[in-house]
């Protein structure tokens, strides 16, 4: 940023803003949460404060580090050390995938399920952050709600989360590390946003400089298979095994997923839009419950 000594907060931020919009779609916002956190304190107490107040010279030396932080590309909630996902924060960092608020739309889905259907054991494959577990163990109660993923790092992110929300938890939540299926824990529905991009497709986002892990991006088990290997290698474990199943993927992908889905004895195979109108996520009943 350029010299901006003497400068109000309202300047300041139209001038981050301007610098920002070649990287982020929401740049007045960025510029908005990257200034509250130089200050240390929230969006909403800047928003309140007196837009003509000058801002101390050492918050500006902190403030123009992580705007240059940002213009490199690295993501916002890694900076800001959170994400705010159904209505909650969870911390995240580089050893995890940031909550989109697209996996909404499968938090929502399984919510209507349970709305209509008896459900008492929730499996989750691939945790991440834990916002899918944790938050569905907040708005569920007296379910059991079991969680595994591949990655050391990311359980450590999740149990971080785990203790964070513990006070509006309803269910209970253990977590694992694991590699999908493979402990054959019971279970009566099973939910996963896995990875489902492929090689090629993370060494182009690597390119563009995406700050986000590869584990928990590439989805793609044997050339050909379209970044689904994960996904196809779970459905298959849990043929006549489980109630219902749901999935995030890409639209592309779903035509895929639902051939998968008969194949392995589901029925009832329905897809949910995102908020963009696009197919999100797909979910389908074990045929012997329908």
């Amino acid at each position: 940023m350029q010299d901006v000594s003497g400068l109000d907060i309202r300047a300041i931020l139209v001038m981050a803003a301007e610098e920002l919009e070649a990287i982020s779609d929401t740049a007045m916002l960025d510029a908005q949460l990257l200034l509250a956190k130089s200050l240390g304190c929230t969006r909403t107490v800047l928003l309140a404060r007196d837009y003509k107040d000058p801002i101390d010279r050492k918050v500006m030396t902190v403030f123009k580090g992580l705007i240059k932080l940002r213009t490199s590309g690295y993501p916002i909630a890694y900076i800001l050390g959170y994400k705010e996902f159904y209505g909650r924060l969870f911390f995240v960092d580089e050893r995890v995938l940031i909550p989109r608020a697209d996996t909404e739309i499968l938090i929502e889905t399984v919510l209507n399920y349970l709305q209509k259907h008896t459900a008492q054991i929730i499996r989750e494959i691939g945790f991440g952050s834990g916002a899918i577990s944790l938050t569905l163990a907040c708005e569920l109660a007296g379910k059991t709600i079991i969680a595994s993923d591949v990655s050391a790092d990311a359980y450590e992110v999740f149990q971080k989360n785990k203790e964070y929300l513990s006070s509006q938890m309803k269910s209970d939540v253990h977590a694992f590390v694991g590699y999908l299926w493979e402990d054959q824990q019971d279970a009566d529905i099973l939910v996963a946003n896995l990875p489902y991009l492929t090689t090629d497709e993370c060494i182009e986002r690597q390119e563009q400089r995406w700050q986000e892990p590869m584990l928990a991006l590439n989805g793609e088990v044997h050339s050909g298979d379209r970044g689904l290997g994960l996904i196809y290698e779970l459905i298959k474990s849990a043929k006549g095994r489980i109630q219902a199943i749901f999935l995030e993927a890409s639209s592309e992908q779903m035509h895929y997923l639902a051939q998968a889905l008969y194949q392995a004895e589901f029925r009832y195979i329905k897809i949910e839009q995102d908020l963009a109108g696009q197919d999100r996520v797909i979910w389908a009943i074990n045929s012997g419950y329908i």
